[in-house]
């Protein structure tokens, strides 16, 4: 099994033979993928250790500044002052108060490695004077430069040595300095004598040589992270090769299968028209005959309402309902059929939607009360109420709202309002409220699905196919309205409907001009 295993596993990562020429989606070959995620790859962790070098670089200068400072100011606190300012000429130089005085930087050059000279210096008639030295007792390895001496002026361009002076402050290079024989980099300490006065400063210098020394670490680090940032990059080049690769290959079957789903789909929608367009013609064959036993209900109920027959006045009022339920279900069945099918159309024309609801309320009055429920039609905010929409959808979707808000009311009322909201594009907002049984929160989803119901014990005691909310939310959609339900289980339900006040339907601009 783990040979098996190592085979397929190496079967997986070598590319086909086609992976250097065949392009993705992109236009781009797995070739030209794998070098451009390489050279991302090396371009990012180059500038990373770019910036991390350069930063490890410039703390190793200010350490070392540091530590030049740190030299400088105790070599200034070992120094005898009063005997260092007794100082002051030439032929004193190498005698015993001389010695004596620069043992003590004799001894701090000594403790380090990288020190090279210690020395003193005063300001003397504006110009900087050496005093004590302590290459004149003492020298390293290798050094075989003159060292200063007493009173001999200093004829260099380090602008920290006079300002230390000047100042009589701690100063450092900000940069190493070039003299004539070697580059060095320096620090300089004030100090006093017992009287409190400014007696000179001490000079602390390091060979630049040995910060080069402690920069070739950094560098031979930042050189073996360099290396590992191109084989890195080469890794991830590679593995990209081999990924885009086969991922090419994929692709080639998955356009295959995006044809052959294509063709399946455009099949699928083939027969859904066609299924549709039954649809419309059943409903319309059916609404025919049924047209005319609904007719002839109406007529045997008027004629038989004068008489004294009522077993067969019953009778002929169950036909005359169960006719128009009969009705209501085949014009949903076809309402829905014509719009799965795209054939929805509107006629805007001017309307007047106070009256459109005032029509509608009245026409429910009669069930309402029936069922003792209160129906109140609220205008109150309704300012303009005029505009262009499409009266038959509008009525039918209305209908259907009010329709059910009475039928799934069993106490209480039901109240339609109607306004205007400027604030919302002109738009016209009418709600349908009802203290029904309300909707639970997770059957709600339902409402709109086709075929569905919320509960179906009592829709079925109630009539209906659970088409109604269907088409009516997918006409106002086609309005370019919306249509929202908020609801509470036991207080009730609203239903909002909000649609253009102007273009209630497409083309309704035109029918306004």
């Amino acid at each position: 099994m783990y040979f098996d295993r190592q085979a397929e596993s190496s079967a997986v990562l070598t590319p086909p033979p086609h992976a250097l020429t065949t392009e993705t989606r992109g236009g781009r070959t797995p070739l030209s993928d794998a070098v451009a995620a390489g050279l991302v790859v090396l371009a990012v962790s180059a500038a990373g250790v770019a910036v991390t070098y350069d930063a490890a670089r410039r703390w190793q200068f200010e350490a070392t500044q540091n530590e030049l400072v740190q030299t400088a100011r105790i070599a200034a606190t070992r120094i005898d002052a009063d005997l260092h300012a007794s100082l002051d000429s030439r032929e004193q130089e190498l005698g015993p108060e001389y010695r004596r005085a620069v043992a003590p930087l004799v001894r701090v050059q000594q403790a380090s490695d990288d020190v090279i000279y210690v020395y003193t210096a005063v300001l003397r008639d504006g110009r900087i004077r050496y005093v004590l030295d302590s290459a004149a007792v003492y020298r390293i390895p290798g050094d075989t430069e003159e060292h200063s001496h007493l009173m001999e002026e200093y004829r260099g361009t380090d602008v920290e040595f006079r300002r230390a002076l000047e100042t009589r402050s701690v100063t450092v290079n900000a940069r190493p300095q070039r003299e004539e024989v070697r580059t060095y980099l320096s620090a300089y300490a004030p100090f006093w004598d017992s009287r409190g006065q400014f007696a000179g400063v001490v000079g602390v210098d390091m060979w630049i040589r040995a910060l080069d020394a402690r920069m070739s670490r950094l560098r031979r680090i930042a050189l073996a992270a360099s290396a590992s940032i191109v084989v890195v990059a080469f890794l991830v080049g590679l593995a990209v090769f081999r990924l885009r690769s086969h991922a090419v290959a994929a692709e080639v079957r998955d356009r295959a299968a995006i044809a052959a789903l294509a063709e399946a789909r455009a099949a699928a929608e083939q027969a859904s028209r066609a299924k549709s367009a039954f649809l419309e013609i059943m409903s319309h064959e059916l609404r025919t005959p049924l047209s005319t036993v609904v007719g002839y209900s109406e007529l045997m109920h008027e004629e038989l309402g004068g008489r004294d027959e009522p077993s067969l006045s019953a009778d002929v009022s169950r036909v005359r309902e169960a006719g128009h339920h009969l009705a209501a279900v085949i014009s949903d069945i076809l309402d829905f059929s014509t719009m799965e099918s795209g054939h929805v159309e509107f006629a805007p024309v001017p309307v007047d939607f106070a009256t459109l609801l005032d029509e509608l309320v009245t026409l429910f009055h009669r069930p309402a009360a029936a069922k003792g429920l209160t129906l109140r039609l609220d205008l109150s905010r309704a300012g303009t109420t005029t505009g262009v929409a499409d009266p038959v959808r509008f009525r039918q979707i209305l209908f259907n709202l009010i329709g059910n808000a009475v039928k799934f009311t069993d106490r209480g009322g039901v109240t339609v309002r109607l306004r205007s909201a400027p604030l919302d594009g002109a738009r016209l907002v009418c709600t349908v409220h009802d203290t029904g049984m309300g909707i639970p929160a997770d059957k709600r989803a339902l409402l709109f699905q086709p075929f569905s119901q919320v509960d179906a014990s009592l829709t079925r005691s109630a009539g209906g196919t659970g088409l109604g909310l269907v088409i009516s939310r997918r006409l106002v959609e086609a309005m370019g309205g919306t249509l929202e339900v908020r609801s509470r289980e036991g207080r009730g339900s609203t239903f909002r409907l909000s649609v253009p006040g102007i273009l209630g339907c497409p083309g309704a601009g035109e029918a306004a001009a």
